[in-house]
Order: C-alpha cells, then structure tokens, then sequence
C-alpha cells in the first residue's frame, strides 16, 4: 500500500468513526482530522481522496451551498477520470433523471459500468440491470445477470435478494430451490453487506 493509499485508508476510517458516535464533539474533531489528511491529497491529485472529501468533508470548505455543489461535481468527475471506482458509481447516478448533471441514459450507463469492471458491487448490480434491461447499453440478459450475481457475491443487498428470489421462484436459469433461497436471504444478516 502507497503513502496516499495509507492515508486515504485513515481517513476514511476516521471518517467511519465519525459516522458512528453520537458524541457531536468528537464528530466534528473526527470529521476535522479526516480533512486535514484529505486536502493535501486532493491538492496531489489522488482520486480517492477527491471521492472522499468530495462526499465527506467538503462541508468544512466555508462555501457557499452552490460553490460547494459546484466543487462536489468537479471533484467526483476528477476522481471518475482518474479512475475511482465509487466517483465512476457516483457520475453513474449523476447523470441520471433528475440528479445534478443532465439525464443521459448511456452516459450513466458507460459509468456504471467503469465502475463495475473494478468490482464495485453496488456498481454491478447497476451495471447487470442496464445490461438486462437494455437501459442505456445494447441489451444482454446474460451478461446482465452475471453482473448481478457477482454483486450478490460481493455482498449488495439488492443483488442478494435478486439470487434468493429467483432460487425461490426458479427464474432466471436459476433451479427451484428453497433450500438456496434461504441461505441467500441468510447472507443479508452477515456483517458487511452493502444496501442501497
């Protein structure tokens, strides 16, 4: 793991912190601490501290709420071009109806993908979905639910409750299996599962 690697690792983990107490005092000391690390790396270039700091800590900037909005899209497309996997996600919805740059199915869908050929499961069911469906990417039902069953891997909730139905009902090539199904509705009570 790199120098940068190392610090946008703690950051983030201060972050975490942060997100979990209640303590508003030790928040924004957290929040603080993570900033701190963030806006050097973000002045060097890193992509993932420019997704980080972006969602995160770009509150502390002192901007106004439309400069700061402003600076959210700019630092999520740097850190999309750069190759962050969750900034790739993030300009994915971005460019979906009514969020903040202008609708553009195929857009959102070349970025969901990027985003999903680095394994980022949140990113692959999306990704499965548009190939599924056809939304804004030719249509392939399955390419789409190979996608969605290796999100269901990587431990996203949607993906994993997609795998269970579809054992219970056996659709979607997969055989009539109750036994499966449970085990898979079990696996959203593992730690570590990622919900919408």
């Amino acid at each position: 793991m790199t120098e940068d690697e190392q610090s946008c690792a703690a950051a983030e983990a201060l972050i975490d912190q942060a997100f979990h107490t209640e303590d508003e005092q030790l928040y924004d000391s957290l929040m603080s601490q993570a900033h701190q690390l963030l806006v050097q790396l973000v002045a060097a270039g890193v992509p993932e501290a420019m997704y980080l700091h972006a969602c995160c800590t770009l509150y502390l900037e002192g901007l106004s709420e439309e400069a700061r909005d402003r600076r959210h899209i700019d630092l999520i497309s740097q850190a999309a071009h750069g190759g962050d996997a969750r900034a790739q996600f993030r300009m994915g919805q971005m460019h979906e109806p009514e969020a903040e740059l202008e609708a553009d199915a195929a857009a959102s869908a070349h970025w969901f993908e990027l985003s999903a050929m680095q394994g980022y499961p949140y990113a692959q069911w999306v990704h499965g979905l548009n190939l599924w469906t056809g939304h804004g990417i030719p249509q392939n039902e399955a390419l789409g639910l190979d996608f969605i069953r290796r999100a269901a891997e990587g431990r996203f909730e949607g993906a994993i409750e997609f795998v269970a139905d579809a054992y219970a009902a056996g659709t979607h090539g997969y055989p009539k299996d109750e036994a499966q199904a449970e085990l898979w509705r079990r696996r959203l009570d593992e730690p570590g599962v990622m919900s919408y």
